[in-house]
């Protein structure tokens, strides 16, 4: 994996999702025109390893978010497909529980993201809490794209998406969001 440049806070393969559902709903001219918000061509959202600034990955989302008629399609977006979205990654993934799968992530996502600071608070074969904080906190729909991904995750072993209670926002100006996961 590339490492990250100076000033790179998320790297991004996190959006390959939503690249997937602009394109296949909304065409590759909107998926160009909201790449091009964030500053960066449609190819860099392929799953490889690319990283933008929070206000170019802020500014994808911002974008993403006017072409969706809710907060509830923007959600979507972000976890369609989710499977494709990964590729080859999901059999690796399947060969492990949700709840593993759910507490590495967290304590690797620094491999997608220098932005903030996860911890699992609590967990157990079939639920987590956890807890992300920020020095400087993302924009709101950072938190709805990553809370759609987690709960989307389930689905790669053929579950229903997970059930997510959150507890504060850090992108509503919480000092940390709290999420508690039931799967």
């Amino acid at each position: 994996m590339a490492s990250a440049r100076p000033g790179a806070d998320y790297n991004l393969r996190i959006l390959r999702s939503l690249a997937i559902y602009i394109e296949e709903h909304k065409g590759a001219e909107k998926l160009a025109q909201v790449c091009r918000a964030g500053g960066v061509i449609p190819e860099y959202i392929d799953g490889r390893s690319f990283w933008v600034s929070s206000s170019q990955f802020e500014s994808i989302l911002i974008a993403t978010r006017a072409l969706v008629a809710t907060d509830d399609e923007f959600k979507q977006a972000c976890s369609y497909k989710m499977a494709e979205s990964y590729g080859a990654m999901r059999f690796v993934l399947r060969a492990a529980s949700p709840g593993l799968v759910f507490k590495q992530s967290l304590s690797t996502y620094h491999l997608v993201s220098r932005v903030g600071k996860h911890e699992v608070l609590k967990s157990s074969r079939t639920s987590m809490e956890a807890r992300f904080t920020a020095d400087t906190p993302p924009h709101r729909l950072v938190c709805l794209c990553k809370g759609a991904q987690v709960v989307a995750m389930p689905t790669l072993w053929g579950l229903p998406p997970a059930n997510l209670e959150e507890e504060g926002c850090v992108g509503l100006g919480d000092r940390a969001c709290v999420w508690r996961l039931r799967w």
